[in-house]
């Protein structure tokens, strides 16, 4: 067996592909196809190209003379945008895929530049915005006359971002082609959203993932406490990785205000989609979510308090 590593910049972040395969076993053309379909991803889905389709559909609804009328989305994107409402459904909405305006009033609009986001920043604009906005309520799929095919609606001016889905997702497809190559030992890691199957063979035990914990204004900075996954996924979100000033990404949708009480959060589940999605989830409804999205999602969790006090399910298993 080889092993196998290669980084690439991909959805703002630096993803780290890595796996064992037997020598001469289309390892490279395999490596490929995971790198092909991030590639894709990023420029079906990214908010931040205009050539995107989710740009496009979200142009078309800022269009007055188009902004009533349906668009038609494919089946992987209605499935995106549908598991994404299913989950705005259950939170009462703190999980919604229509927070670009909100994310735009606070400045970040083409890109994570801090000194971009301060000087375009309108918190003021933001609160005004979550009084008045559309919901995702107002969001409609209909099945659409072609197989395959859906049409969508927005609110006039209601754009769509996938940024609280959108790595998971991708990773999830990523698995999917290892698999199918009969890989059964990899790991993907996506800036703090990890999937991984199968053993580290250099260690012959499961991959051990470095959470690197940060608590806020003490020292040392990072504690390194490790979680093994095998068959699973691993997830993070947190306030100071992408911070500008005041701003963080993690915003209330009812207040329209960065949620200041959370620091981290880490959510482990049977796969990235699931993991990525409530990570954003737990960091809006807060540590008294913990228990229940554990049981309802059949995950495990831990919440990083501002103040730097820890809640954590019974079974997130950690080690130091």
């Amino acid at each position: 067996m080889q092993f196998y590593e290669h980084k690439f910049k991909c959805l703002g972040t630096t993803v780290t592909i890595k796996f064992w395969q037997p020598v001469g076993l289309l390892a490279q053309e395999v490596m490929q196809l995971v790198i092909n379909q991030f590639m894709r991803f990023q420029e079906t889905y990214s908010r931040f190209l205009p050539t995107s389709k989710l740009s496009k559909v979200n142009a078309h609804f800022a269009d007055p003379e188009k902004e009533k009328k349906p668009i038609k989305v494919d089946s992987e994107f209605a499935a995106i945008l549908t598991r994404a409402l299913k989950l705005a459904e259950y939170s009462n909405g703190a999980f919604d895929p229509t927070i670009y305006d909100l994310l735009v009033a606070h400045g970040y609009e083409n890109s994570f530049n801090a000194k971009e986001i301060q000087e375009k920043a309108d918190p003021a604009r933001a609160d005004g915005l979550a009084k008045t906005r559309p919901t995702w309520q107002e969001v409609t799929l209909q099945v659409g006359k072609q197989e395959g095919s859906y049409n969508l609606t927005l609110a006039a001016n209601q754009k769509l971002d996938f940024g609280g889905i959108g790595k998971g997702w991708v990773i999830d497809l990523a698995a999917v082609i290892f698999r199918k190559y009969q890989v059964e030992n990899f790991l993907i890691d996506a800036g703090g959203d990890i999937s991984g199957a199968g053993t580290d063979l250099f260690t012959e035990k499961p991959w051990q993932i470095d959470l690197a914990l940060t608590l806020p204004n003490q020292e040392p900075k990072y504690l390194h406490y490790y979680l093994n996954i095998s068959g699973e996924s691993v997830a993070c979100s947190g306030v100071s990785a992408r911070r500008a000033g005041k701003f963080h990404h993690l915003l209330d949708p009812k207040t329209g205000q960065p949620v200041n009480e959370v620091w981290q959060t880490f959510i482990s589940a049977p796969d990235a989609t699931t993991a990525d999605t409530l990570t954003t989830l737990l960091s809006i409804m807060g540590p008294d979510s913990v228990d229940k999205l554990c049981q309802d999602f059949k995950v495990e969790a831990m919440y990083v308090a501002a103040e730097g006090k820890l809640y954590a399910s019974d079974n997130f298993r950690l080690t130091n």
